[in-house]
C-alpha cells in the first residue's frame, strides 16, 4: 500500500526513540491504532500523527525529513529540482533530471519528468494519472506531480486528482510544511479549469483552499491566490477586473521575486487570460 512507509518511518522513529506502543495510549491513540497504522494496514491521521511524534519530543518536519530519506535517494528532491528547472525553463537540467531518474529506476519521476519536456507517451500520463488516483497518502512527491503536470491532464482527471487529494490529504493542510505546494497545485488546478471554461469547479477550489486558510501566512500564497482568483473573474464575471487583479499580482512578483520566478508567472498567466478569447 502507498501508504506503507509512513507507518514503517514512525515506528522506525519510535525504536530509535526508545518508546513502546502503549505509550501513547495517554494522548489518546489506542495500541490497536498504532499497530495498524506500523503495520500499514491504515492511515492515522496527521493530527495523531503529529500527537505522537511531539510525545516523543519531535514532529512534523523531522518526520517529513525522516520520510523522504526513506524514499529510495530522494525522488522528492529530484521533484524539486525539476520544479525549478520547469520554473527556469531549463530543459536542458530538465534532461539531466530525466536521465538520473531513468538511471534510479524512479518510474513515475522519469514519466512526469517526459511529460513536462512534451516527451511523453500513453505510458507516462497512465503511470503518473495511476499514481495520484491510488494515491492513499499525500505529501509532497504526489503535491509536486501533481503541479507539474497539470495541463497535460484532461479536465475529468484534475477533478478526479483534486477529490482524492481532498479524500486522502489527512489533515496536511493543517501543517505549514505543505502549504505552499498545496496552494500551487491547487491554484494552477482552478487556473486550467478556469482558461477550459468550468466556472462551478474552478471556483470551488478556490473556496476549498479559502475556507483551509491556506495562504493566510505566506504573503507569496496569498498573491498566488488573488491572481488565481483574477483569472477566474476574467473568464466569467469581468474581464478588466480580472485582468487588473492578475496585473497586480504579477507586479508584485516582479518587485519580489526572482526574474525567472516573474517570468514564469507572467508567461503562465497571459497564456491563461488570451489564449481562449484573444483580444
Amino acid at each position: 500500500m502507498v501508504y506503507k512507509k509512513y507507518g514503517e518511518v514512525f515506528k522506525r522513529i519510535r525504536k530509535q526513540q526508545g518508546f513502546a506502543i502503549s505509550d501513547f495510549t495517554s494522548i489518546g491513540i489506542p495500541k490497536s491504532t498504532l499497530s495498524d497504522f506500523e503495520c500499514g494496514k491504515t492511515m492515522m491521521s496527521l493530527e495523531k500523527v503529529d500527537s505522537a511524534l511531539q510525545r516523543m519530543g519531535s514532529g512534523l518536519a523531522q518526520f517529513d525529513n525522516y520520510l523522504n530519506n526513506y524514499i529510495t535517494a530522494d525522488t522528492v528532491l529530484l521533484l524539486e529540482e525539476a520544479e525549478e528547472a520547469y520554473f527556469k525553463d531549463d530543459r536542458k537540467k530538465l534532461e539531466e533530471l530525466l536521465t538520473i531518474s531513468e538511471q534510479q529506476q524512479y518510474r513515475v519521476v522519469y514519466s512526469a519528468i517526459k511529460i513536462i519536456l512534451g516527451r511523453q507517451e500513453v505510458q507516462d500520463i497512465s503511470r503518473t494519472t495511476t499514481f495520484l488516483f491510488d494515491a492513499q497518502t499525500w505529501g509532497h512527491a504526489e503535491l509536486y506531480i501533481y503541479y507539474i503536470i497539470m495541463d497535460f491532464l484532461d479536465n475529468n482527471e484534475i477533478l478526479k486528482i483534486y477529490d482524492n487529494f481532498k479524500k486522502n490529504s489527512n489533515g496536511i493542510c493543517e501543517s505549514r510544511i505543505f502549504n505552499r505546494e498545496i496552494v500551487l497545485a491547487l491554484c494552477r488546478a482552478s487556473n486550467v479549469l478556469a482558461y477550459r471554461g468550468y466556472k462551478s469547479d474552478s471556483l470551488k477550489i478556490i473556496k476549498y483552499m479559502e475556507k483551509q486558510k491556506l495562504t493566510e501566512d505566506r504573503m507569496f500564497l496569498r498573491m498566488l491566490l488573488y491572481g488565481t482568483k483574477g483569472v477566474w473573474i476574467y473568464h466569467f464575471l469581468n474581464k478588466d477586473e480580472g485582468r487588473e487583479k492578475i496585473k497586480f499580482f504579477l507586479d508584485i512578483q516582479k518587485k519580489l521575486s526572482p526574474s525567472e520566478i516573474y517570468m514564469y508567472f507572467n508567461k503562465l498567466y497571459q497564456k491563461y487570460i488570451n489564449i481562449i478569447q484573444p483580444e
